[in-house]
Parts: structure tokens; C-alpha cells; sequence
């Protein structure tokens, strides 16, 4: 259904689609999007979308040398990338697999979500059955707790897309309308490519016994400085999926039903009279859109639990070196610090912060102040700043498990109070009242003074 246009797809398997339809007492989510942008993109990001539950990273270990060295423990350890294997196809094979194992089964907190798509709930060949559904649509609209529009650039160009807009919000005054812009989960994609190049790069290093000859800080440096490598092939990417967030907002504050366009002629006409009947005119409907509809939609950020799995990544990796000190007869001790330290502080808290600051630079600076080559010197720019403050946190926390577990477990708070800062709002506002309360203590206590 997603792969081919609707023109491509047989009579028999709209056949199909109908026998597989159903009556429903409510919906949960009504899928609006446009059909100018292909199918695969957007089922690409509803892959992500619904089986971010699904995806989990994969634990298999076994024997590669590693030169170790934690806590006055130096040995060449077994080394070997079963788990690394394991997780890359257990990535791949939960989104892929995802649309087969509904979230019902698995108790999710999203499960028996029951969603309207147009291409699949109303029939395209039969011309009767397809203008049935396309009336009934403000029926589906009412009905639906949520509007979820899968946006991309061309849908407000697109008079459908607007008119489901407008039907949702009058026929249903009380539901929910969220922006879903499909470049959030194409941003996780192409982290995700680069997070793996990255850790794939850090272990190729170890396993290379190029380490030995270098040294400890060397060896210490070299593994981290080639796992950033692949990030600069994403800043520019991610930069440019962020300048479509704010085309998004821009859209939407310059509005203009005028600019929309539609296939048919009737569908238009049938679209602007429908609009004027509720709204009273075209232009208290542009008014709505560029003022109250900008307001009820939040800002768009990347969801908490989608820098959680990308941290699956490098946790993986961790996971290797901590195993392979492990199986080199490392006591304990060191044993448990390369957990704590390497496992947790560096690969699972210092990378959610390093992650949220990548992300928050690419949005922040997603605009080219000049366009040309001081373009790519913004995205230079960025990258550098985001290496830098994780290879800050990195060689803090690389440095720490390797000397004694207090340092181990004292970088380890450290970079959980951080990640839980970088993640929580409230901690955020919490800070800055701290902060500014002396502040405003002098300025309350100089106003009081006769």
C-alpha cells in the first residue's frame, strides 16, 4: 500500500483492503497526510514511530585482543563483535518486523491504537465506494481522538490536506491536533547510521592492537576521536532536516488558502465552500491557522525515548569492552568500575547530553547565515562544538573508571544529574529560579529600603 501510488495498485487488492475493513466505535488516531510526498518516507517514520516499543538492542557475547587497562589491571583481553552483530540485526529486524506484532500484544503503553488512512479505508477503483468515503470523511474527523498529520513540506499546498484541517477542528472541537513531521524519525535513521559507523570504527581500533604501541592517553584518545568521525557526515543532514521544522512554523504563520492546489476542480470548490460555511470566510480560516492552530501545536522536539534507543548504540559497544575485560580475568572490582563508569556514565548518560546538544545546535543554527560555503563552515562549526563537549565528558569518564570505582561511581552521578538536567524541564526552570533568586532578593530588599 505504501510502495505504490494508488493508480499502480490492482483492483484485486483494493478487493482485499475492503474485505479486511471494519466497524469501529471510535478512533484513536486519524492518519492526514499528503499525496504528492511518496509513500516510503512516511513509512519510514511510521516505522520508527510504532516500533520504537519494539526495538531493543540484542545481548550476545563471546572471544579479538583487547590491551585492558582498569584499575592497575593490565592485560590483552579477549575481544570479539558477536553483540555488536547481534544488535545491528536486532535494530533491523525490530523496525521491519514491528508492523506484524501489534503493540496490543506486547502491552504497551500505545497498544489498540485503531487509525483511519485514506489510502487504505477508502476504496480508490470503485468510483461509489470512493465518494462515499471521501464525504464520510468529516464523520471519521468527529470521531477520531486525534488528528496526526504527517507533514511534509507540500501539505499545506495541498487543498485536502487543509480541508481535514479545518473539518477536524470544527466537527471535533475538543480532539487533539499534533504535527508529526516525518524528518524527526528520518533524523533518528541517519543518527542511528552514524552512531554505528562510529562504534564500529572505536572497536575496529581496539581489535587492530594498534593500541599497544601508542600508549595509554593515546590509546585512550584514539578510539573516541575515530567514533566521532562519522558524526560530521550527519550535521549538515540534520541541519537540514531541522530548516524543515521551521519552514513548518513559517507555513503556518504565512498561510494562504489561495496557494493551495487541487487535482480536480470540483474537489476545490467543494473544499472553499465548506471552509466559508464554518469559518464564515476564507480569511477568519487563514486567521485560525496562522494564530490559533500555530498556539495549540507544541514545539517540535525529538521524543525522549528515540535518544534512548540511539544510546542502545554505543551502550553495545561498551558492552564489548566490558565483556572482553571480563573474560581477561579483571577482578571484580574493575570489572564492576567499566560498568558503572564506561557503560553508564560514558556510553548511556554522557551520550543522551551529548545527543540532546547535537540536536539542539542543529535546530538552533539549522538556518545558514550566508548561504554557499559559510554554510558548510556553520556545520563545521557545530560539529566541533558538539566533539569537543563530548570528548570533554568522554576522557573525564574514560579516565575515571580505569583509576578506582569511587571515581567510577562519582563520574557516573555526575553525568546522570547531567542527562537528567538536559532531559527534564522542570530540573531546567527548577535551575534557573535557583539562579536567579539572589537576584531578585537584592533588587525585593532595595525596594524595601526607606
Amino acid at each position: 500500500m505504501w510502495r505504490l501510488s494508488p493508480q499502480d495498485i490492482r483492483e484485486s487488492d483494493w478487493q482485499r483492503l475492503q474485505r479486511m475493513s471494519g466497524p469501529v466505535k471510535s478512533l484513536d488516531i486519524f492518519i492526514s497526510h499528503t499525496w504528492k510526498t511518496g509513500g516510503l518516507p512516511k513509512m519510514l517514520a511510521l516505522l520508527v514511530s510504532s516500533g520504537i516499543y519494539l526495538a531493543c538492542p540484542d545481548c550476545i557475547v563471546m572471544p579479538f585482543v583487547l590491551q585492558a587497562y582498569v584499575m592497575g589491571f593490565e592485560a590483552l583481553c579477549p575481544l570479539a563483535p558477536w553483540m555488536l552483530i547481534g544488535a545491528c540485526l536486532g535494530h533491523v529486524a525490530g523496525f521491519l518486523s514491528a508492523p506484524y506484532f501489534p503493540l496490543a500484544c506486547t502491552g504497551a503503553c500505545h497498544s489498540g491504537d485503531i487509525c483511519f488512512v485514506d489510502i487504505a479505508c477508502i476504496h480508490q477503483k470503485d468510483s461509489q465506494l470512493k465518494q462515499r468515503g471521501i464525504y464520510g470523511i468529516g464523520g471519521f474527523l468527529k470521531c477520531a481522538k486525534e488528528l496526526r498529520v504527517l507533514w511534509t513540506p507540500p501539505y499545506l499546498s495541498r487543498m485536502w490536506c487543509i480541508f481535514e484541517l479545518a473539518a477536524y477542528r470544527k466537527a471535533n472541537p475538543t480532539g487533539r491536533i499534533s504535527m508529526a513531521p516525518i524528518f524527526i524519525e528520518h533524523s533518528v535513521h541517519l543518527v542511528a547510521m552514524a552512531l554505528w559507523g562510529g562504534v564500529w570504527g572505536y572497536w575496529a581500533i581496539q581489535a587492530s592492537g594498534l593500541l599497544v604501541a601508542y600508549g595509554y592517553f593515546l590509546g585512550l584518545l584514539l578510539p573516541l576521536a575515530v567514533a566521532l568521525l562519522p558524526v560530521v557526515g550527519i550535521v549538515h543532514g540534520l541541519r537540514h532536516f531541522f530548516c524543515a521544522k521551521h519552514q513548518l512554523f513559517q507555513d503556518l504563520r504565512h498561510f494562504r488558502l489561495a496557494s493551495a492546489e487541487c487535482s480536480e476542480e470540483f474537489d476545490a470548490i467543494f473544499v472553499h465552500t465548506a471552509i466559508q460555511s464554518w469559518y464564515g470566510s476564507t480569511e477568519a480560516f487563514e486567521q485560525f491557522v496562522q494564530k490559533t492552530l500555530v498556539q495549540e501545536i507544541p514545539q517540535v522536539i525529538i521524543p525522549h525515548e528515540y535518544c534512548l534507543l540511539l544510546s542502545t548504540v554505543p551502550i553495545t559497544g561498551a558492552l564489548e569492552e566490558t565483556m572482553s575485560v571480563a573474560l581477561g580475568g579483571a577482578p571484580a572490582s574493575a570489572v564492576l568500575s567499566s560498568f558503572v563508569g564506561h557503560v553508564f556514565g560514558v556510553s548511556l548518560c554522557w551520550i543522551l547530553v551529548s545527543l540532546k546538544l547535537l540536536y539542539y545546535l542543529c535546530d538552533r543554527f539549522a538556518m545558514p547565515y550566508k548561504p554557499g560555503l559559510f554554510n558548510y563552515v556553520q556545520t563545521v562549526a557545530v560539529y566541533a562544538a558538539v566533539c569537543l563537549f563530548f570528548l570533554a565528558g568522554a576522557v573525564v569518564g574514560e579516565v575515571a573508571y580505569r583509576h578506582t570505582l569511587w571515581t567510577s561511581c562519582l563520574f557516573a552521578i555526575f553525568s546522570s544529574v547531567a542527562c537528567a538536567i538536559s532531559y527534564s524541564q522542570w530540573l531546567q526552570h527548577s535551575i534557573i529560579r535557583l539562579l536567579c533568586w539572589p537576584a531578585w532578593c537584592r533588587k525585593t530588599f532595595m525596594l524595601a529600603r526607606p
